[in-house]
């Protein structure tokens, strides 16, 4: 399997696809990533509530232990995502295997994040030794 990382949408999109998709992916690091679906303002009612309920992370997880590890990057400055990080970690508590690096005052760009490169990267090969 597959390791992948993504930064903000790209964090939704890690983390999904590692959820959803166990058997090609073991591992996923968000970087102040999302955790809920926003779907365009043009989607009918209909269509955002079947895609809400399709890719709702949580149930998936509280429906079955899925076999995979989430690394969350998360900053207490981060407006966008610090509240949904949070919530994710509380929710997915005692199903999903989560590890959380905390940056105090990094806030939402890209810029921000560049120091927790190695550290990810570092957790990805830590994380595939304790599974062999």
């Amino acid at each position: 399997p597959w390791n992948v990382v993504g930064y903000s949408t790209g964090g939704w999109c890690a983390t999904m696809l590692t959820i959803r998709h166990p058997d090609h992916f073991a591992k996923a690091a968000s970087i102040a990533g999302y955790y809920r679906p926003t779907p365009a303002k043009q989607v009918t009612s209909e269509e955002k509530s079947r895609l809400e309920s399709e890719y709702d992370l949580y149930s998936i997880v509280t429906r079955s232990r899925i076999p995979v590890s989430i690394l969350v990057v998360n900053s207490t400055n981060d407006k966008g995502s610090h509240a949904s990080t949070n919530e994710f970690l509380q929710r997915t508590k005692g199903f999903l295997k989560t590890t959380e690096i905390v940056l105090n005052g990094a806030g939402h760009n890209f810029n921000a994040w560049k120091e927790v490169v190695n550290p990810i990267l570092t957790w990805f090969v830590s994380e595939t030794k304790a599974q062999n």
